[in-house]
């Protein structure tokens, strides 16, 4: 089993998950030895699901014992008060994709996972997902000061840290709101840079992963 230092050996050429099956499990077996190696050394996983990995089956809740939230989460961490989310959904006007989102996770949708073959919905899922890659690493401009806008509300309603993705694209804003200082943070992107973001409860910093080989 890869250990979780060392991280996967590989780039997953997917980054599609619905439901439970034993494709996702063989696709993603490397990421998913690792984060078994987290538990097994007594770590906590928290996992928010994005807008391609949703419905996350029994391997995260059972065996990896994770904990799954499917819009945002809220915790107080040393003293300061964190909301972290994908941030796929912080746009109001995006009708058409919020009841897209919202049909993902009905139950009609976990309905089709058990009736339709999973190898054809694998096929779909991946190519809905693939769309819009070329453009990651340049952020649009909507999607950056949508979720900036958003952080800054959240600063409102006494959030100190706002930790957010779906932008693949790092960011480390520090904002004043009445006096206090608050910050909003933006992952990065696993493609095409393998960004990551590590709080070690005294600063935040933004890392690059690099393979062994």
């Amino acid at each position: 089993m890869t250990s979780l230092s060392s991280g996967p050996a590989t780039i997953p050429s997917s980054e599609f998950w619905a439901g439970d099956h034993p494709i996702l499990r063989r696709e993603y077996s490397e990421i998913l030895n690792c984060l078994e190696n987290f538990k097994k050394r007594g770590k906590r996983i928290v996992y928010l699901e994005g807008n391609h990995d949703f419905l996350l089956g029994d391997f995260f809740k059972k065996e990896l014992n994770a904990e799954i939230f499917s819009d945002y989460y809220i915790e107080s961490i040393n003293g300061l008060k964190f909301y972290f989310a994908h941030g796929d959904f912080v746009n109001p006007l995006d009708i058409s994709y919020l009841f897209l989102r919202k049909l993902l996770r009905s139950f009609l949708f976990r309905f089709i996972l058990k009736v339709i073959p999973f190898g054809f919905i694998w096929k779909m899922g991946n190519f809905f997902a693939s769309i819009g890659q070329n453009n990651w690493g340049s952020p649009d401009p909507k999607i950056k000061d949508g979720l900036r806008n958003f952080a800054e509300r959240q600063f409102k309603k006494d959030i100190d840290v706002v930790v957010l993705a779906h932008l693949h694209f790092p960011e480390h804003i520090r904002v004043n709101q009445d006096g206090r200082e608050c910050l909003y943070l933006n992952v990065g992107g696993w493609k095409p840079n393998l960004y990551y973001l590590v709080y070690d409860r005294e600063k935040f910093e933004h890392r690059q992963f690099r393979y062994e080989g």
